[in-house]
């Protein structure tokens, strides 16, 4: 299915076309934005991720050729733009994350995982490493296959594969532990009301 439209709309933005500018923003800022927070966190740190994925999608609007929707497309760049600003945040904060790359065995499905939730999955993910954080996002929340995800992490897909397993087993126990504590204490996820 080819995106004739979209590609218009493109080379009209780059002409400083104003309209097509507005439209384009209109577009894909949600999507740039939900990248962001979704590998960023809320704050500062996903706002400077939402404008260097802008940034990056007009640099590459030119290579932009309709295969994929408009959005999609910029998507994909936003994640990439946003993972090198989040490894560029964690060499200059000195953070380092060691991760097993040993893959353990599969885990439960994830169903049970989500429907077991005391808690916003947001707590729990800030709660992960950042690489695991990274992988679980782009493959749960954004629904990249897993070979996508090592891609886009440029990781081998073992090291892909381990980062979710983990990710998804340290939530697990998170959760848990929140059920737990919510059980015993007699309020759910371990909150007092």
């Amino acid at each position: 299915m080819s995106h004739d439209t979209d590609v218009a709309l493109l080379r009209r933005a780059l002409r400083a076309d104003v309209r097509a500018e507005q439209e384009l923003v209109r577009r894909l800022m949600p999507a740039l934005r939900a990248v962001a927070r979704s590998i960023l966190g809320a704050g500062s740190d996903a706002d400077d991720g939402v404008q260097l994925a802008m940034m990056r999608v007009l640099e590459r609007a030119t290579t932009y050729r309709g295969d994929a929707p408009l959005e999609a497309w910029a998507r994909t760049i936003g994640v990439r733009a946003c993972l090198r600003h989040a490894q560029g945040l964690r060499r200059h904060r000195g953070v380092d994350e060691p991760v097993d790359e040993q893959v353990p065995p599969e885990p439960a499905d994830d169903e049970e995982l989500i429907e077991a939730l005391p808690g916003p999955i947001a707590a729990y993910l800030e709660r992960l490493p950042a690489v695991q954080r990274e992988a679980v996002v782009l493959r749960h929340a954004l629904g990249y296959s897993v070979a996508e995800v090592a891609e886009l992490l440029g990781v081998p897909l073992d090291t892909a594969k381990s980062r979710l397993l983990f990710g998804l087993r340290s939530l697990r126990k998170a959760i848990r532990r929140d059920t737990f504590v919510g059980a015993n204490t007699g309020t759910h996820g371990g909150r007092r009301g």
